[in-house]
């Protein structure tokens, strides 16, 4: 069993490479690799922008540390899971499954 899922993997890893949308999936497999580095910088950055945006450190908290810890989790599975999945076309035509930013380093409200 444990030999034929591997067959199976391999096999779909091979036909992801050879279809003529391989950039995407280079694309896909680097925003993947990416989101899983770069999830635990969600934290600050979410509790930065609070800080710009309330007056109180209980409200910089309280808003900042639940969207934050959010985002590290979505951030996190959506890396694991266009990590394992680049070779396959889903979503359509390697779409990124987050675009607000597709990479955490193009966020507009991260200077």
């Amino acid at each position: 069993m444990k030999k034929a899922v591997t067959c199976v993997l391999v096999a779909a890893f091979i036909l992801g490479l050879a279809t003529p949308g391989y950039c995407g999936a280079g694309r896909k497999l680097m925003r993947g690799l990416s989101n899983l580095i770069t999830c635990p910088l969600e934290l600050p950055h979410r509790m930065r922008i609070a800080a710009k945006e309330e007056k109180s450190w209980v409200e910089v908290i309280g808003m900042g540390l639940p969207k934050g810890l959010g985002m590290i989790i979505m951030r996190g599975c959506f890396g694991l899971y266009e990590t394992l999945s680049f070779p396959i076309p889903i979503p359509e035509n390697y779409e990124p499954m987050i675009t607000d930013p597709e990479f955490f380093w193009k966020s507009e409200k991260s200077s």
